[in-house]
C-alpha cells in the first residue's frame, strides 16, 4: 500500500485474530471485513458471513470495479 496511488481501493478480509493487527494498521478509508459465520468484537469496519455474505460482497466489489474502469 505504501508505493500505491492515493486513491486506491483498498479492502482487507480476514476471518480470525491473527487478522486484528491487519485490520487495525490499515489506512482510514480502507474496508477491514471480517469474514466469519459468527460475530465477534473486532478493529474490522464490516462483517459478512460465508459463503453467502462473502460471495455477494466480492460481486459487488468486482461490479464497482469494472464500473469505475
Amino acid at each position: 500500500l505504501e508505493h500505491s496511488p492515493k486513491n486506491t481501493v483498498v479492502a482487507y478480509l480476514g476471518d480470525d485474530v491473527t487478522d486484528e493487527d491487519a485490520f487495525r494498521s490499515l489506512p482510514e478509508k480502507a474496508l477491514g471485513l471480517l469474514v466469519r459465520n459468527e460475530w465477534r468484537p473486532t478493529a474490522a469496519n464490516a462483517w459478512v458471513r460465508p459463503p453467502e455474505g462473502l460471495i455477494d460482497f466480492l460481486d459487488r466489489w468486482i461490479a464497482a470495479v469494472e464500473d469505475n474502469s
